[in-house]
């Protein structure tokens, strides 16, 4: 950064933004829990990568970035519509003789699981209860019921960056805004399954073994470290926001609809020549979708 910094003098070039960042954190793995062999465990036919087809599976596991995973319940009927939480809880869904999604929360590596209700509508569940997270009128609600899932400690009715700046700092930084953002997807599954620090979802196939991972919601896994060649303000930033700085400052207007917003903009006259401790932002909560930050 030094010798580019000072080839850019050199060329009279002083109106340069220089960021360093990552795409997601990452932490260690000390356990895993290979959920495509829990669910054969329970006499579930589960298709799982790396098969590419298992005659009538009634669970499809797609795990991802391995601190995530989805469940698709009775992948060979195709509908239009997710299936609730309390329909994922029937033995029947997969085919077991138990509620799997009561016993899957209950395991150690699982922090909690999402479902959709319906449009804009999320229910969270960990052992200890259920939560809600919805869409409304512009506004994203978390509404406590039977636990607190998301450990932020209250009900609420917020904005998303009002979200993001509540709970930056806490065990699932911007996790009502993540989770809604997550069903927006066609391709996501009937169930999310979020990992524990210290946990993965893969083992049989995981060669060699990961001794660390990342897709979780936790904070080490949401948090990515930024370093500027500007001041980098106190607001708290996504990712996906720094696609917005940088088109600012080339000038170019940033477009309507995308997930990224203006909200820091370098000043041109405050360089620093020095490099500036490392902060963190937001990133996303399934690789798949980078650009919902």
């Amino acid at each position: 950064i030094g010798r580019l910094t000072a080839q850019l003098e050199r060329a009279g070039i002083d109106d340069t933004l220089i960021l360093l960042v990552s795409d997601h954190g990452a932490s260690r793995v000390n356990h895993h829990l290979d959920l495509a062999d829990w669910f054969r465990e329970r006499g579930v036919r589960t298709l799982a990568h790396p098969e590419l087809w298992r005659r009538a599976p009634t669970a499809a596991v797609m795990v991802a970035g391995n601190g995530s995973a989805m469940i698709y319940a009775r992948p060979g009927e195709p509908r239009s519509t997710r299936w609730p939480l309390a329909r994922l809880r029937q033995p029947a869904t997969f085919g077991s003789n138990t509620d799997l999604v009561a016993e899957l929360v209950a395991e150690p590596a699982v922090a909690f699981v999402a479902a959709e209700e319906g449009p804009g509508t999320i229910s969270v569940a960990d052992r200890r209860g259920e939560a809600v997270v919805r869409s409304v009128a512009g506004l994203i609600e978390y509404r406590i019921g039977t636990a607190d899932p998301l450990d932020i400690g209250q009900s609420a009715l917020l904005d998303h960056r009002k979200w993001l700046d509540l709970t930056f700092n806490r065990q699932f930084p911007d996790g009502p805004v993540q989770l809604l953002d997550q069903f927006r997807s066609h391709r996501t599954g009937d169930l999310v399954v979020v990992a524990h620090e210290g946990f993965d979802f893969r083992d049989r196939w995981e060669i060699p073994e990961h001794k660390s991972g990342h897709g979780s919601l936790i904070r080490d896994h949401m948090q990515a470290a930024l370093w500027a060649n500007h001041p980098l303000g106190s607001a708290p930033l996504r990712t996906a926001d720094l696609f917005a700085t940088i088109l600012d400052w080339l000038g170019v207007p940033v477009p309507s609809g995308i997930d990224g917003e203006l909200v820091w903009r370098p000043s041109r006259t405050e360089a620093v020549a020095e490099p500036r401790p490392e902060v963190h932002l937001s990133s996303p909560l399934f690789g798949a979708r980078s650009s919902a930050g």
